[in-house]
């Protein structure tokens, strides 16, 4: 709003409208968008539950993470975000705020997973997100998992993985450009839900970077093959030493777990339980009935004041 009311003052010339400037900057009167933020101009209603914005009653809100345009209700939620480069908490979406916390977690943990060896018997191996998130590593489950390992992993690069499907009876398929990767689960959490909660979370992971590299080149003038944003922002040493410590620990506490050396001190799995499920679920039940009341009292002040769909503020 104070970007919009500075506006005819910031189209002229002059020393009051370079001091002016110079104010601005400083109060920073309005968050400057990032590349892969969608413009508040091409969107007329809230990009998950499809209610029209006005300025009044439904302003418009960014999800730091995928950069879609939404309604408060839809966005209430904060999260700090790691490892798209941002470390304070900000505005998530509920789907960016459940791969932040649930999903991620789970990926840069691991678990261990029988991956087919062509003409050689089926191998264990270590699945984990790397730090960064650009990729997947097999690291060979021996006694340690440690520096020696890690120079033997193989990895999965996100960027050549096209799609993840959950296979029956229980099989996650990692389709590359050149070759189709099947992990089974092993161990005593085998079956059918692990494989069902890797699929989703991987699943969300590259939706997000699809979004954001279409509003990227899109809105963002990031020409393709460029190198993205993101990954410039997670480059700065201090942020890629704090992505590492986290990995290292959830990495640390999942092969703890896998060992049966995992302390009793209440510390529950990365894999989320059923109790967990349900809970989430009430949550989204619960969200969902407070956004239909929600849109119920909107009808019904839009019709008293007669107010028409216009630009909010993002």
């Amino acid at each position: 709003r104070g970007t919009r009311l500075l506006a005819p003052q910031l189209s002229r010339t002059g020393p009051l409208q370079d001091a002016i400037r110079a104010a601005a900057k400083l109060c920073c009167v309005a968050e400057p968008p990032a590349p892969h933020w969608v413009p508040d101009s091409v969107c007329e209603l809230c990009s998950e539950c499809g209610t029209p914005f006005d300025e009044v009653l439904r302003r418009r809100h960014h999800c730091r993470a995928c950069g879609r345009v939404l309604c408060h209700p839809c966005s209430a939620r904060s999260v700090a975000l790691p490892g798209w480069g941002i470390e304070a908490a900000v505005r998530a979406c509920d789907r960016c705020h459940a791969l932040e916390t649930l999903q991620l977690p789970m990926l840069l943990g691991g678990d261990l997973w029988s991956v087919a060896g062509g003409w050689t018997r089926a191998k264990r191996r270590l699945v984990c997100l790397d730090a960064d998130q650009s990729a997947l590593s097999l690291l060979p489950w021996d006694d340690e998992v440690g520096a020696g390992a890690c120079d033997k992993a193989r990895r999965i690069e996100l960027a050549r993985l096209r799609s993840v499907e959950a296979r029956p009876p229980a099989v996650l398929a990692l389709s590359c450009e050149s070759e189709t990767v099947l992990l089974e689960p092993t161990g005593a959490q085998a079956g059918i839900r692990r494989v069902a909660a890797w699929s989703a979370a991987l699943s969300s992971l590259l939706s997000v970077y699809a979004l954001r590299r279409e509003h990227e080149r899109l809105y963002g003038g990031v020409r393709a093959g460029a190198a993205s944003p993101r990954t410039v922002a997670v480059s700065a040493p201090h942020l890629q030493r704090e992505l590492q410590a986290r990995q290292a620990a959830l990495v640390a506490k999942q092969a703890a777990a896998l060992r049966g050396e995992a302390a009793l001190d209440g510390e529950q799995p990365t894999t989320p339980s059923r109790a967990e499920i349900e809970a989430a679920r009430e949550e989204v039940e619960r969200r969902e009935e407070q956004r239909k009341r929600y849109r119920e009292v909107h009808a019904r002040m839009r019709a008293k004041y007669g107010l028409e769909g216009g630009q909010g503020q993002a």
